[in-house]
């Protein structure tokens, strides 16, 4: 009797998968090149995906929170296993999409949010053309498309409905407060001192920034999470327990910005329900570009300058607290010192920057020394702390003008989708997105986390759901009129 068609399928599969993983571990044992262990599972990932694209994506996402940075050379480095997992993704979903045209909605790429993020994306490729490194700028456009692919238009895709994102939040939080009971347990070693915060977090975390960023930005999603669970189930009880452990793990950070994306929370929250967003984000906007402007007016900021022996790292929270609010502390002394720089920068070059990925190649030239600090030599080669600024280098006053806008949407949009919705739930779910938006965006005033792979990837997946949920609530008014 001859063996079926689909029996001989899979001996042959089984066959191959066994000669290549074995291969693979004989090759990385004769070289000492031990990436090769890794080809395995890069082929099973492969062709899991290609059967089933879903289980790629929330691979993705589990990964996220336990991904590592890893570098080639001193100017070459990636994240793993995302970021070689985003780009498989990308590959399988544009193959996909291009069998099947109507695989995203057209009502998804006609969206005014979608526009200004393409428009976003198109600005950011003229900015490479008239880049001052192209390399550089070449390599932050690949990232920032894979980004765009996998996490906007497949995570558009996947995200239609409340009962994916629950899928999705429990791919997060599961090895997300893994981490961070890891990290509270590192640091109560150390008796969770102020001086040794910034290393308790590693692998997981370059710094202790970056984690609480990604903490904090979990919160709003984990009270929604809260409210899916009937009272006193175990569930729920086991969310509440955490999003505590979550709350103490962003005050042991001992990061400033976190403190006050999560300060920010509730006050947001009562802005939206009563609908003042907009208005919020427009004085405070007026009152930053009014405080620029008195700082630069004939150099004024040159009476502000610090005494360089007196601004250093302390060792203790209380003194560094009191060193902020004198200005004698090296993060704050260190940013001024980067932010100074950076207008200098752009005003030599106002309309399209340097091209991304650049500031660190040209800001020295720029900076002003009276700001220096001691760690002014900046050997972690890290940027502007302040990402609307950081666009205003890189992209020009065009780049930065376009991405306010698309802010300014992305906001907007959370708050009338709030109100539009019946469904209790969406509502909730609307609020907390939106609120999430808010905390990656009160970070990103003292930092630039939005290209990294654990802020960047929810910030934009964030913006598919918005889209989502507006085209949902269009349906609903629809529907009712």
């Amino acid at each position: 009797m001859l063996p079926s068609k689909a029996l001989l399928y899979d001996k042959w599969m089984l066959t191959a998968a066994a000669t290549v993983t074995l291969g693979s571990l004989l090759v990385g044992w004769l070289t000492y090149t031990y990436f090769w262990f890794a080809l395995p599972f890069a082929l099973l990932f492969l062709y899991v995906t290609v059967a089933d694209i879903k289980f790629g994506f929330y691979l993705l996402l589990f990964c996220l929170p336990l991904s590592i940075e890893f570098s080639f050379t001193t100017s070459l480095g990636t994240d793993l296993p995302t970021e070689p997992l985003m780009l498989g993704l990308m590959l399988v979903f544009i193959a996909s999409w291009l069998s099947n045209k109507k695989l995203v909605a057209q009502e998804f790429l006609t969206h005014p949010l979608f526009f200004l993020l393409a428009l976003h994306f198109f600005w950011i490729i003229i900015s490479v053309v008239y880049s001052s490194n192209h390399i550089v700028s070449f390599k932050f456009l690949l990232a920032k498309t894979w980004y765009l692919v996998v996490f906007v238009l497949l995570g558009g895709v996947i995200m239609r409905e409340l009962k994916d994102f629950k899928k999705a939040f429990w791919c997060i939080f599961i090895p997300t407060i893994a981490t961070v009971f890891y990290t509270l347990y590192r640091h109560s070693k150390k008796g969770f001192s102020f001086a040794d915060v910034n290393t308790m977090m590693e692998p997981f975390y370059r710094n202790h920034v970056a984690y609480a960023a990604f903490v904090a930005q979990l919160i709003p999603l984990t009270w929604l999470a809260i409210t899916w669970y009937k009272k006193r189930s175990v569930t729920r009880n086991m969310l509440i327990a955490s999003l505590l452990v979550m709350l103490v793990a962003v005050y042991f950070s001992y990061t400033r910005s976190s403190w006050l994306s999560v300060i920010a929370i509730l006050p947001c929250a009562f802005l939206i329900q009563h609908r003042l967003l907009g208005r919020s984000m427009l004085l405070g906007a007026v009152l930053i570009i009014t405080g620029v402007f008195y700082m630069g007016y004939q150099n004024r900021y040159l009476y502000y300058a610090p005494n360089f022996d007196e601004t250093i790292m302390h060792e203790d929270l209380e003194s560094h607290l009191s060193a902020t609010y004198n200005m004698e502390d090296i993060s704050s002394g260190e940013r001024v010192f980067r932010w100074i720089a950076g207008f200098r920068m752009w005003e030599a070059n106002p309309i399209v920057g340097y091209g991304p990925g650049n500031f660190y190649n040209f800001y020295k030239p720029f900076a002003v020394s009276s700001y220096a600090t001691f760690v002014s030599r900046n050997p972690e080669r890290s940027t502007v702390h302040n990402y609307f600024l950081l666009l205003l280098i890189e992209q020009g006053i065009i780049g930065l003008l376009i991405f306010s806008i698309f802010t300014g949407a992305l906001l907007w949009y959370g708050q009338r989708i709030y109100h539009q919705l019946k469904d209790k739930q969406l509502r909730r779910f609307a609020m907390a997105l939106t609120l999430t938006l808010i905390v990656i965006y009160v970070n990103t005033f003292l930092s630039d986390l939005i290209e990294t792979d654990k802020v960047g990837t929810l910030y934009f997946l964030i913006v598919a759901m918005l889209i989502n949920l507006d085209i949902k609530s269009r349906r609903e008014k629809e529907v009712v009129s």
